[in-house]
């Protein structure tokens, strides 16, 4: 009779730092903007193959890469860190976007966006390195409904010019000029911008209360989580 395999025993985990796999400017300045310590990992990654047809899913997949990317650069120097992953895609009633390459991709971008209702999907994945134990600890996916203003060519070249469109997948920057091309935004800015920060703060306060009579503290390092295998963090209780 074949045995079952052992249970994975638990790990606590004592992570001493954390790490953007990001190189983006507007999930930094949100980690900024929130008190979070933290240093940038670049993730060089092919993000083609990952290309599920359903645009939530594409950007899941994308952001679990990065993150995987990034543990097997800490696990080289065995550093011990909570791993902050994201990917956006965006789409156009059955049509799906990446991010333009060009001025022309960004151009053409633009001209189909103007004047519709586009939807953004953005993934975040929060993953572990310590020592020789690393993995998923737990994944967040939100959709965010946009309006754009019609545009016409005069306005297109203008905003190509200041150069807002490269890294964004709808060539678009809320946080920036962009913002005054929308007649709707439904969903939640940060989200938009990059990084769904009131997700991970509570997710973070789960192992770093905040006493609801004071003012929030600044999240302490190292970050202390019992981890008991699996794509979830497990609470302790």
């Amino acid at each position: 009779m074949t045995q079952p395999p052992p249970r994975q025993q638990p790990v606590d985990l004592v992570l001493d730092e954390i790490i953007l796999a990001s190189q983006s400017q507007a999930r930094q300045s949100l980690m900024r903007q929130y008190g979070l310590s933290f240093r940038t990992m670049p993730t060089h990654i092919d993000e083609s193959p990952w290309n599920h047809p359903d645009p939530a899913r594409r950007a899941l997949d994308r952001a679990v890469a990065k993150a995987r990317y990034a543990m097997t650069q800490e696990a080289a120097g065995g550093r011990s860190a909570l791993i902050i992953a994201a990917d956006q895609t965006m789409a156009l009633g059955e049509e799906i976007f990446d991010k333009a390459q060009s001025r022309t991709e960004a151009r053409q971008r633009l001209e189909r966006l103007q004047g519709q209702t586009h939807h953004l999907y953005s993934a975040m994945v929060l993953a572990f390195n310590q020592g020789e134990h690393h993995g998923i600890l737990t994944t967040h996916t939100d959709t965010s409904r946009l309006v754009m203003q019609p545009l016409d060519a005069a306005a297109i070249e203008d905003y190509l010019d200041c150069g807002e469109w490269q890294g964004s997948v709808g060539c678009l920057r809320i946080e920036g000029r962009g913002r005054e091309f929308m007649t709707e935004i439904h969903g939640d800015i940060a989200t938009i911008q990059g990084l769904n920060m009131t997700w991970l703060l509570q997710w973070l306060h789960q192992w770093h209360p905040q006493p609801s009579h004071h003012q929030p503290k600044p999240l302490s390092l190292p970050l202390r989580i019992p981890y008991a295998g699996g794509s979830q963090a497990h609470l302790r209780t």
